[in-house]
């Protein structure tokens, strides 16, 4: 039986459109429908114009989280006072004050200051404050008042509020709101998190991993090792946290480990050798003893998984001059190198490579591709005829060459594939999939191949992304100026005349001019 207060509030008038679908029940049908390995298919609040950034769910409070709290002190009181009103008098009137309030804010930036303000001035309304909540959770169609509702619950909600903040947390959008509302309402938070983890796979598997940072839990520690680290990010992002708190030198330790962990493994040390926007193996105190004890468990175990074996070549690569680990004792690294070595030079792995690299799924043979070349092999004949025959996107692997007669079969592969026509249209700011994107990594080439591919020069100039156009003035900056064709210096003018960035439309200008800086 619904509370008293939920039963008043139930009772106001709906501050939003009737027609509007709820985000509760997007975010359930989404989850309902879609795998539990890929990110929940919904869009939110998506009506900006079409040269409008995107973002990823979450990215943007994951990224830049709460500005300088001096900015956002009116706005917080404003919005407390709001909600202070539609708890003392509740009324169709003061919910919609407070709701356009809601609406027309950015909870990240304001939320924690908006709740000590009104935890203290209303405390007496606690249940009519979660029950405002509650009734924008399950309702409201916009995501600002629902990131709001997340958080109230966290502090004026009950143990029963759980489920419907797991719930709505399952989309990376709102996951960071879950998590910190489940830390502050559930008895048992850190299982709690874990389980919201578990559902998420980007920003908000990020947020929610973070917050596990200081579990001692054996099952949350293990699936740190195995799963806890995937997320459509950057594995770099949660790669040292899932070493650390996971316990990796400990598990390794063990004198046999199951092949789920020892990948679990292989995907930690790479993303820690790696490096990246986190901490990495430069600030991983126990990288000696691991990566000792991993080389020890695959070269117990049969040749089967090329992702060791790059792995492995990761490890050689690292010990044999990277000066991040200056500082690791020499002979750790002497140890690491010859380990490393004697595992490269297992035959049986060449023999899985080339196996592997006959395979139709393109994952199996972009890792077999790597190996191949780990292993001091070519496969750029195998990739070219990969891409000529449509079997999977080797554009960026193609590109990665010195050679002008590969350069030379790259530039007639894409005048006779890629969709050139299409690439002009309106401008916008994302890249597109497709001819675009393809045509991003070729630009990039060109470069260092002055005189080749001018056609697709041009077509870039023409590309409905902003980076494909600057990439394009980018490739033609770095031919002298002999290598250019004729109409050139057309081309650019007219590309400078339809650009809409004013920025691309200076260095159109300046590239004419022979005094472009891309720096």
């Amino acid at each position: 039986m619904p509370d008293r207060e939920d039963t008043i509030i139930a009772a106001l008038a709906a501050p939003w459109p009737a027609d509007a679908a709820a985000i509760s029940l997007r975010v359930e049908a989404a989850a309902a429908r879609g795998d539990a390995e890929t990110d929940l298919d919904l869009d939110l609040d998506e009506t900006g114009p079409d040269d409008a950034v995107r973002w990823a769910p979450g990215a943007q409070d994951s990224l830049f989280g709460a500005p300088d709290a001096s900015a956002s002190e009116a706005p917080a009181r404003t919005i407390a006072a709001a909600l202070s009103n539609a708890a003392r008098q509740p009324s169709a009137e003061t919910f919609a004050h407070l709701y356009a309030r809601l609406e027309g804010a950015e909870a990240v930036s304001l939320v924690d200051q908006v709740l000590p303000r009104v935890a203290e001035e209303s405390a007496a309304y606690r249940g009519l404050i979660a029950a405002l909540a509650r009734r924008i959770l399950r309702e409201a169609p916009h995501v600002e008042p629902v990131k709001f509702s997340i958080a109230l619950l966290g502090v004026f909600g009950a143990p029963d509020d759980e489920a419907a903040i797991l719930a709505i947390g399952a989309h990376d959008e709102f996951t960071l709101f879950s998590a910190v509302a489940l830390s502050n309402l559930s008895p048992d938070a850190e299982s709690a998190i874990w389980r919201l983890a578990q559902s998420v796979h980007g920003w908000g598997r990020i947020q929610a991993v973070e917050r596990l940072r200081h579990t001692t839990k054996p099952a949350i520690k293990d699936w740190l090792l195995r799963r806890g680290w995937k997320n459509s990010v950057m594995v770099e992002y949660l790669a040292h946290l899932c070493a650390t708190t996971g316990g990796l030198k400990a598990a390794l330790e063990a004198p046999r480990v199951d092949p789920d962990l020892l990948a679990g493994a292989s995907a930690l040390i790479d993303a820690l050798i790696a490096g990246g926007p986190a901490e990495d193996i430069a600030d991983y105190a126990d990288g000696p003893g691991v990566l000792r004890a991993y080389l020890d468990h695959v070269a117990r175990s049969p040749a089967c998984d090329l992702q060791r074996l790059l792995v492995c070549k990761r490890i050689q690569d690292l010990v044999s001059g990277d000066a991040r680990i200056a500082h690791w004792p020499a002979q750790a690294k002497w140890t690491l190198r010859t380990k490393a070595a004697a595992e490269l030079a297992r035959p049986e792995w060449r023999t899985l490579a080339e196996t592997r690299l006959r395979s139709e799924e393109e994952g199996a043979f972009n890792l077999a591709a790597d190996a191949i070349e780990a292993l001091g092999g070519d496969a750029w004949p195998a990739r070219f005829e990969k891409q000529r025959t449509g079997g999977a996107n080797q554009w960026w692997a193609l590109t990665q060459t010195e050679d002008a007669d590969r350069m030379a079969a790259i530039i007639a592969l894409a005048l006779e594939t890629l969709d050139l026509e299409a690439i002009a249209g309106p401008a916008m700011r994302i890249l597109p999939a497709g001819a675009e994107s393809a045509l991003d990594w070729i630009l990039q080439a060109l470069r260092r191949f002055p005189g080749m591919g001018w056609p697709l020069i041009a077509a870039g100039f023409r590309g409905q992304a902003i980076r494909v156009r600057n990439m394009a003035i980018f490739a033609l900056n770095a031919w002298p100026r002999d290598a250019w064709p004729p109409d050139a210096m057309r081309l650019l003018r007219e590309a400078e005349m339809r650009e809409p960035d004013a920025a691309a439309r200076r260095r159109f200008a300046a590239l004419r001019a022979g005094v472009l800086d891309e720096s």
